[in-house]
């Protein structure tokens, strides 16, 4: 309530600079579609300048033309938006989720045990990891798992979330196995997805093993545990939604004297 209140006491000021720090970090997403809204019409309506501290990329990309990277106090980018978020996501590409990486860290996972995801790596065509992709391009999901109580079959099921307001917008599953699974078990598998239908974004990966009838319980979960996809492509600067809708001009007229 505290951030609510201070961002709409800020953003009604007649600054010329409004600082915002994290605001897109807290409150649901109605509340940060109308966040994003108000420093949208402050920057390009009002001319006012909006200095945005944020670790989203999507809200940064949508509304800022400059950005400075720091790590560690320091700064390590500034330039244009698209270029120093490029920076940023190369310097994170290498990040393998393996058996001694953050995937044994329960903060990033939910389920009950009796199925674990012991790998999970995102690569491309080649199979050089990485985060960073042109719409087009196909991305490779490779994901291993361990089977750890007894189950009836099993079920990957994987999605993108808005990288604005953490809903989730596409999602694919697969059926890994329809047999009877018991402790010790192990596999692996390796997925493709096409993003020609896409728009330009960041994408959150949601990661998801289940048994086939028992989604809910029986299940592991990982959220935020690898890099978000981000999906780029060269001359595009603004977009509405997440999809391109597939259409066609069949009539057109212009300049018609009636």
């Amino acid at each position: 309530m505290y951030v609510r209140l201070a961002f709409g006491v800020a953003a009604h000021l007649q600054s010329d600079i409004l600082l915002v720090d994290e605001v897109l970090a807290v409150g649901d997403a109605i509340f940060q579609k109308k966040c994003l809204g108000k420093m949208n019409e402050v920057a390009k309506s009002e001319g006012r300048t909006i200095l945005l501290v944020s670790h989203n990329r999507d809200a940064i990309r949508n509304l800022c033309t400059r950005s400075i990277l720091f790590e560690d106090g320091s700064i390590v980018a500034d330039g244009p938006t698209d270029e120093v978020i490029h920076t940023y996501n190369e310097s994170i590409r290498q990040i393998e989720v393996g058996h001694n990486t953050a995937i044994n860290n329960e903060a990033y996972r939910r389920g009950n045990g009796s199925i674990r995801f012991t790998k999970i790596s995102v690569t491309d065509i080649k199979g050089d990891q990485k985060y960073l992709y042109s719409i087009g391009e196909k991305i490779y999901l490779q994901v291993s798992y361990q089977v750890y109580k007894p189950m009836l079959g099993l079920k990957l099921f994987v999605g993108l979330r808005s990288g604005t307001t953490r809903e989730l917008v596409t999602s694919t599953d697969q059926l890994l196995s329809d047999s009877h699974l018991v402790p010790g078990n192990v596999g692996k598998i390796k997925l493709e997805l096409t993003t020609k239908d896409l728009l330009p974004g960041e994408y959150p990966i949601y990661w998801h093993l289940s048994e086939i009838n028992n989604v809910t319980t029986n299940i592991d979960v990982l959220d935020d545990l690898t890099p978000p996809l981000v999906l780029r492509s060269p001359g595009v600067k603004t977009q509405i939604g997440y999809f391109r809708m597939p259409s066609r001009i069949i009539s057109k007229e212009i300049n018609v004297k009636t």
